[in-house]
């Protein structure tokens, strides 16, 4: 090979080398943790959970969804917990006029709960905060449900049931939670019937358990 040649080879292998040494350089500085948004940012989803409530009685239905979404605001992270009579995996009310996708009775149990203030979200921190008696503002979705109707000419049509401003879903905020590992739960009429446990911290955040919890305190689904 020439001297021309090797000088040549010399020299790309040296910038090569610059390259390689800038991304290996840029990849341990890069930060682990996501930025986090501005104020005026939406909130960006970081984890998720979905579980099929289901009835005490037998056969245990699915009659109710409930999600839990880890969220990052500008101010930290918080948990949005909601439940709702509707969801693709919801049985309707027993009877053969009911409709898959939604139910009425699981609806009208929200209303009546939340008319009564009887539907609260209560929170507790990883750094042994007990929980307070009042959670964050329920946010309520109102609507009807559907179901069958059997018309004196022996046809079946699909009408809405219910009061137009009864509830078929609602939601919580919490508050920012702290790094650790935090639990929240959805308590009607002083009965615990959903614990969440969600934990924040080495760069990230995520839902660890989201579960259904039976009369005599054991948590049942996942």
């Amino acid at each position: 090979m020439s001297r021309a040649r090797r000088s040549r080879s010399v020299r790309v292998a040296a910038a090569w080398l610059v390259v390689a040494a800038a991304t290996a350089t840029a990849a341990v500085s890069a930060p682990s943790r996501a930025p986090r948004p501005t104020a005026d940012a939406a909130p960006r989803a970081l984890d998720r959970r979905v579980l099929a409530f289901r009835e005490d009685a037998e056969p245990a239905r699915v009659v109710a969804e409930v999600t839990a979404t880890v969220e990052a605001h500008a101010d930290g992270v918080h948990v949005v917990v909601a439940a709702t009579a509707t969801g693709p995996r919801v049985h309707g009310a027993p009877g053969p006029l009911s409709v898959h996708g939604a139910n009425r009775i699981t609806a009208e149990e929200l209303t009546s709960l939340l008319a009564r203030d009887g539907l609260v979200l209560r929170t507790r921190g990883g750094g042994g905060r007990a929980p307070g008696p009042r959670g964050p503002a329920a946010v309520v979705t109102r609507g009807r449900v559907h179901e069958r109707r059997l018309e004196a000419d022996g046809r079946v049509r699909h009408v809405e049931v219910g009061a137009p401003d009864g509830a078929v879903g609602v939601a919580w905020t919490s508050e920012a939670v702290p790094e650790g590992t935090t639990t929240l739960e959805v308590v009607a009429d002083g009965r615990v019937r959903v614990r969440c446990v969600v934990r924040v911290g080495d760069g990230g955040a995520r839902v660890l358990r989201l579960v259904q919890v039976d009369e005599h305190g054991e948590e049942v689904g996942s």
